[in-house]
């Protein structure tokens, strides 16, 4: 019963870090692709700079670029993966 408990875990570990190497730039790319989608529909629609849709989009660059570095913080950079 330990051996079989201890093999789940370690394939779960396994599976965890495997993930979170290519899994720690998704969400910000995401973050940042819709700020740059809300920006550009902001501005090709003929709105003002200090428009909600400019603002809400570098609102989700900066938290990308955030969000980016801190998974670099946490789960270190590619290179050391």
């Amino acid at each position: 019963m330990v051996e079989a408990y201890n093999a789940i875990v370690t394939r779960n570990a396994k599976v965890y870090s495997e993930a979170q190497k290519g899994g720690s730039l998704i969400l910000p790319a995401f973050f940042a692709f819709m700020g740059v989608m809300l920006i550009g529909t902001a501005l090709f629609s003929g709105r003002s700079v200090n428009s909600s849709g400019v603002l809400m989009g570098a609102g989700f660059i900066v938290f990308g670029i955030i969000f980016l570095l801190y998974n670099r913080r946490v789960f270190g950079s590619r290179n050391n993966a």
